[in-house]
């Protein structure tokens, strides 16, 4: 019974576990997809236009594309360092869970062999109990079994 519930709740965490990769697997894809995205955005903003001679407003579209462009690269790093961390994080809960896991197995089977040698102690009693009781009838039978001798006797 024990040992079922321990299989069932080792299933449910390796479904969990599945599931909790598979969505981070999903966001770190959609994370690089918005990330391939804005670069293209950005790389066909930054390019001048051929047919405009107009300088000032390429330098002014430059210096107002490029400060953003720094800003989102900022928050692109900080999107895969929050990831990383995230991994990290993960992994640290997991070598958490597992030790957790370790101890929890390590004190059921203590608990068990405990309990194991306080039965066989309990068996080992009732069996010298039922031991001594025995004897102690086979003494008095063996008591009464003189006595009827000896009446016999007697009366003969």
């Amino acid at each position: 019974m024990l040992e079922d519930a321990f299989n069932d709740d080792k299933m449910d965490r390796i479904i969990k576990k599945k599931a909790d990769e598979a969505s981070a697997t999903r966001c770190a894809s959609e994370i690089v997809q918005e990330a391939l995205v804005r670069r293209a955005l950005r790389g066909s903003e930054d390019e001048p236009d051929a047919n405009s001679s107009d300088t000032d407003h390429f330098n002014d579209t430059c210096s107002i594309k490029s400060t953003p462009a720094k800003a989102k690269g900022t928050k692109r790093k900080n999107v895969f360092q929050q990831e990383s961390e995230r991994q990290d994080k993960r992994l640290r809960d997991d070598m958490e869970l597992r030790r957790q896991q370790f101890e929890q197995q390590i004190q059921s089977q203590l608990k068990q062999h405990e309990d194991r040698m306080v039965l066989e102690r309990e068996m080992q009693d009732r069996r010298m109990l039922m031991e001594q009781a025995r004897a102690l009838a086979q003494d008095q039978a063996e008591e009464r079994m003189q006595r009827a001798r000896q009446e016999a006797e007697e009366r003969n």
